[in-house]
């Protein structure tokens, strides 16, 4: 054994207290520590099992019992399937979609190996899991639990689906006593569909899980304490039962993926908010509606008692065709993304709402619930086919919005619509970020700028982000934003259009007071464009110019959250050289800062 070398209990270099912690000159350090940090360390990992198996460093470890200082345990049924599996359900859907051959008998037999894999992994797992939660006593400081499990699906033909039913059966019992578990805040329930489908059919949908209703006074006496909730492609039998089963719930997170079938009553959301007092987060993912489709798409009413909590509403790639906000007063934040059915917007009652992100196709916007409106984001996404009447609609509705972030996707087709159809302008407006494509001509991006600018007369800051996006994706863009005066044209045709770089283009002067272009690779575009901003804003104090994208974390709703610094221009006359060239002829009191 090398010198120096520590190998926990088993090392005769280290002598040993008579309580099993560590001594001598040559004494660890980790076991020299007190009682308090150790189990402040055993609180701050994330890996329960990780936390658990540092029982295996000493005896002192050992004493301390990890597993009662740990907060938040995860069980996953992937951790008991054997190695084999992923090999053979690889082999399985090969052999489904086509590629390899049409041998039916080897087909099922793979499908057969898939399930009897999946079955024998649930059986352990549940064995595991229901011996945990039968000792709630031994984990008090448990506050979050995250499950990860195989639907009961119907198993394939000629194999015997009784230990999958069993497994079900067994699962639902543990899910039952989980959410009965003392102390718990937070709960993850994540059902997986299987490998093999039933019937070997590419598009069969499984069922998602329902968990019954239970029996009002038996909730009263088991209530649950938690209060962050995020099932997938699990749901309760109604839209009451999550009042039941949390009625301390204040986060809530239902969401249905591609394989699972799961159609809820037209009833279902309103009896969740009723049932659901203290929520306060709503977020909904792939919600079909029964008796909802493209040609007759069901209306969203969302109608709130006075008491509701509700705050934050997130929709998103649910069949909506109409989102009608009778009664919020509590929502300030409604997020829509993705939902291609949804055409119109009306706002009632919703004093409170000060932002609005939406993620695709604006829809016609009516009502008069907006005057709270602060924050508008709109991004485009996948084919952005809009016309001028919709997006009137909604900026009409619009008046009082004090920040408004547009993100252009493709090509610049037509002006989405002209100043004039503002009767009064964005009188509010004092912030406005655009992102735009690097690769959009430079008169277009002047025309954008131009009518935005005569619209919000008030715009105090304005920021552009210059995406970076290849020409060989950008000439594969079909979406068509409504943006600019011009006919639409081809690609070709923008492309060469000759570019006009005079400050005569702008026939206003604005009063912006700071503008902050990111993305800034000093190209003559982005030079004429930021001296045509110079001498046309005689107000403007700050030209903040970034040389790269800064590099920023997004979530799963597209939010900025921070960033990275990018590096920093090279010298100092690199630096003055650009803002004599940016400056020359021009007279502007305004300060250029690169970065």
């Amino acid at each position: 054994m090398e010198s120096g070398y520590h190998d926990g209990d088993h090392n005769p270099k280290l002598p040993r207290c008579h309580d099993g912690s560590c001594a001598g000159d040559h004494a660890d350090l980790l076991c020299a520590l007190p009682d308090e940090i150790l189990i402040a360390i055993l609180a701050r990992v994330g890996d329960s099992r990780a936390a658990v198996s540092t029982s295996t460093l000493s005896r002192r470890w050992r004493r301390l019992d990890p597993a009662r200082w740990i907060p938040a345990f995860g069980f996953s049924v992937g951790d008991h399937l054997p190695p084999e599996h992923a090999g053979t359900l690889h082999r399985y859907r090969s052999a489904r979609s086509g590629g390899g051959g049409g041998d039916d008998d080897a087909r099922w037999e793979l499908a057969r190996q898939v399930a009897t894999c999946e079955d024998r992994a649930m059986e352990a797992y549940v064995r595991g899991l229901a011996r945990f939660l039968r000792s709630p006593e031994r984990y008090p400081a448990a506050r979050s639990l995250r499950l990860e499990f195989f639907l009961a699906a119907p198993p394939p033909e000629d194999h015997d689906g009784a230990a999958a039913v069993a497994a079900g059966r067994a699962m639902a019992e543990c899910l039952a006593s989980a959410f009965q578990w003392p102390g718990l805040e937070r709960m993850a329930v994540y059902a997986f569909p299987r490998g093999a489908a039933p019937g070997g059919a590419a598009t069969t949908k499984q069922p998602a899980h329902v968990f019954p209703d239970p029996d009002p006074v038996r909730a009263l006496l088991t209530a649950s304490r938690v209060a962050t909730l995020h099932v997938k492609n699990c749901l309760a039998q109604s839209g009451r039962g999550y009042g039941l089963l949390f009625p301390a719930l204040t986060r809530l997170t239902v969401e249905i993926t591609p394989r699972i079938k799961a159609v809820f009553p037209r009833s279902y959301f309103n009896d969740l908010v009723q049932s659901c007092r203290e929520l306060v987060f709503l977020r909904l993912v792939s919600w079909y509606v029964a008796g909802a489709s493209a040609a007759q798409p069901f209306p969203f009413v969302v109608d709130l008692p006075p008491s509701s909590k509700l705050q934050e509403l997130i929709l998103e790639t649910c069949n909506f065709g109409d989102l009608r906000l009778v009664s919020a007063p509590s929502l300030e934040r409604l997020v829509v993304e993705r939902c291609n059915l949804l055409s119109s917007l009306t706002l009632g009652i919703a004093p409170r709402l000060a932002t609005m992100v939406w993620h695709g196709m604006p829809p016609r916007m009516y009502g008069g619930g907006t005057a709270s409106l602060r924050f508008v984001e709109l991004r485009a996404w996948d084919h952005y086919n809009c016309i001028s009447e919709k997006l009137a609609s909604f900026f009409l509705s619009l008046p009082k919005v004090e920040v408004l972030e547009l993100c252009f996707r493709g090509p610049p087709p037509l002006f989405w619509v002209h100043p004039t159809s503002f009767p009064g302008g964005f009188e509010n407006l004092k912030k406005l970020l655009i992102d735009l494509p690097r690769v959009w001509p430079l008169h277009q991006i002047k025309k954008l700028l131009e009518k935005l600018l005569e619209v919000a007369t008030c715009l105090e800051r304005l920021h552009i982000n210059l995406l970076s996006i290849s020409l060989l994706i950008y000439k594969n863009f079909t979406c068509h934003l409504q943006f600019f005066a011009p006919a639409l044209r081809t690609w070709e045709e923008w492309d060469t259009t000759p570019l006009n770089d005079s400050a005569d283009d702008f026939q206003h002067t604005f009063q912006l007071r700071q503008i902050v272009m990111e993305g800034f690779y000093r190209t003559e575009e982005q030079i004429a464009l930021i001296r045509l901003l110079l001498s046309s804003c005689r107000s403007l104090k700050t030209l903040l110019l970034i040389r790269h994208h800064t590099l920023r974390g997004v979530n799963k709703l597209r939010r900025r959250q921070g960033g990275i610094a990018c590096p920093p221009w090279s010298t100092e006359d690199e630096k003055a050289e650009i803002v004599s060239q940016l400056g020359d002829g021009i007279h502007s009191d305004a300060e250029i800062v690169l970065r």
